[in-house]
C-alpha cells in the first residue's frame, strides 16, 4: 500500500529509469509517469525485471512519478 510520488518538470522527453535496491531487493516495481491533470501517461513493470524505465516523448510542463509495488511471483512459492 505504500506509494512514493516525485514532482518533477520535463520540456520535450523524459527518460527515467527506476531501480531496486541493489542488495537483497525487496520491491517489484511498478511506475507511472502522469501529467499535471491527473492522466496516466505510461507504465511500467517488465515481466522479468524488478526495475522500471521510461523513455517518452511529452510537451513542456509538469509531471509526476508514482513508483509502488507490484508483487512477483506466487507468495507461496516464489513470490
Amino acid at each position: 500500500s505504500d506509494v512514493d510520488l516525485f514532482r518533477f518538470t520535463a520540456s520535450t522527453k523524459i527518460v527515467i529509469d527506476v531501480q531496486p535496491a541493489p542488495l537483497g531487493p525487496m520491491l517489484d516495481i511498478f511506475a507511472e509517469i502522469i501529467d499535471a491533470s491527473g492522466a496516466v501517461l505510461s507504465t511500467s513493470n517488465p515481466p522479468n525485471s524488478l526495475a522500471a524505465a521510461f523513455s517518452i516523448e511529452v510537451t513542456p510542463g509538469a509531471y509526476f512519478l508514482r513508483v509502488s509495488g507490484a508483487g512477483k511471483g506466487d507468495p507461496g512459492t516464489n513470490g
